[in-house]
């Protein structure tokens, strides 16, 4: 029983090891057929449960705050999609223009991810709740993964939008 026991205990922390956070913290996150990692921004935390009306698979949050009341929060989602990514974005920014008024949707920069990749960046600004986007759309093979920085204020949008872009580059399937 003692050896059975060892054993377990050492197959649980080589678990931990092979697919929990690493040295670089980043995280290890599944989707339909993908596996990747992205870093949360240094003194962020992270949930994985809130699995949210839109699909989203994790949350990075300041450490400071719960996910549900921070006043930021980074989104990770990821859908199934075998088409054009141009294709899931009109049909993702339709979705945005019918249900909230007054928004400004906005071509930004794209971002060139670990992978030599690039992920392509809309800005969704001022809905009739304040809110301020960015989402970074990456296209892989069988889905698209999206990146999505959130808030309610424009000066923490602005402040935190650099943050947003460190965890798209640090964006990396894992094979």
């Amino acid at each position: 029983m003692r050896k059975l026991f060892c054993l377990f205990s050492v197959l649980f922390l080589l678990s931990i090891i092979a697919f929990g956070q690493r040295k670089d913290n980043s995280s290890l996150i599944y989707g339909t057929g993908i596996a990747f990692r992205v870093t949360p921004p240094a003194g962020w935390a992270q949930d994985s449960t809130p699995r949210l009306m839109h699909g989203e698979h994790t949350v990075f949050f300041p450490m400071s705050q719960k996910w549900q009341t921070a006043p930021v929060v980074i989104f990770i989602a990821v859908c199934d999609h075998e088409g054009k990514l141009s294709e899931f974005i009109d049909k993702d920014l339709l979705s945005y223009k019918k249900t909230k008024k007054n928004i400004v949707i906005r071509n930004g920069n794209s971002i060139k991810t670990y992978n030599d990749g690039r992920a392509e960046v809309k800005e969704v600004l001022g809905d009739e709740y304040g809110n301020y986007e960015a989402i970074a759309y990456i296209k892989e093979e069988k889905a698209v993964v999206m990146v999505i920085l959130s808030t309610k204020n424009e000066g923490r949008y602005n402040s935190n939008y650099e943050r947003f872009e460190k965890v798209v580059k640090s964006y990396k399937i894992v094979e």
